[in-house]
């Protein structure tokens, strides 16, 4: 059966529950001066994310609600954990500065695998990190319009793969994902509040 990928470009708002005001806030989202373009079932973005999408006709808005467990997963306390300041000192290049709270930095898994973590506290002797996904947790509620819907051709879909692979382009999306918490660091301003880049379910924070 053959996949069929499809060129999709929205604009959306992204809001969460905000367990302290007990309502919800917007996290993140994209405008028409920059909207989030993607080609569909290439990895990119949320499984989730994208069947919602590929059923909205170019020109209609969309109001969905992905629940935790399709989106980022509930929260794991076995994600937080406490690292020996030694560890950090042994890194090439390493600087103190770069240890504070709310702080996101790249650690290393014992295969050389890359993961995003919180900084939650800088002890004296240790260092607190959160691995979970800023989203873990929440129900995740879209609201938007689909601008494009449609197949991609051949020259899109290679154009994409090759932006995912560490090329960069212009607009919100067309890095490929490679930025923030999904991957590497396109670090373009795609409308995202933080000045971020925007990916599908999540900016890069």
């Amino acid at each position: 059966m053959k996949i069929l990928n499809k060129y999709l470009s929205v604009v959306y708002d992204l809001y969460v529950l905000d367990s302290d005001k007990g309502e919800e806030e917007r996290v993140e989202g994209c405008d028409r001066t920059r909207p989030l373009v993607f080609i569909s079932k290439m990895g990119f973005a949320l499984k989730s994310f994208e069947d919602q999408l590929e059923q909205v006709e170019a020109g209609n808005t969309f109001d969905f609600t992905i629940p935790a467990k399709d989106a980022y997963g509930e929260y794991d306390d076995e994600l937080v954990f406490d690292v020996d300041i030694k560890q950090f000192e042994k890194s090439e290049g390493f600087s103190r500065k770069h240890l504070f709270e709310g702080n996101v930095i790249n650690v290393y898994g014992p295969d050389g695998q890359v993961a995003n973590a919180l900084i939650l506290e800088v002890g004296k002797d240790s260092v607190t990190l959160d691995l979970n996904h800023p989203h873990a947790g929440n129900d995740l509620h879209f609201k938007g319009e689909m601008l494009e819907n449609r197949l991609a051709s051949n020259d899109e879909i290679a154009a994409f793969v090759n932006m995912m692979s560490g090329g960069c382009g212009g607009g919100c999306g067309n890095c490929g994902g490679s930025c923030g918490q999904d991957g590497g660091g396109c670090g373009q301003d795609c409308g995202c509040e933080d000045g971020s880049c925007c990916n599908a379910g999540g900016c890069c924070n």
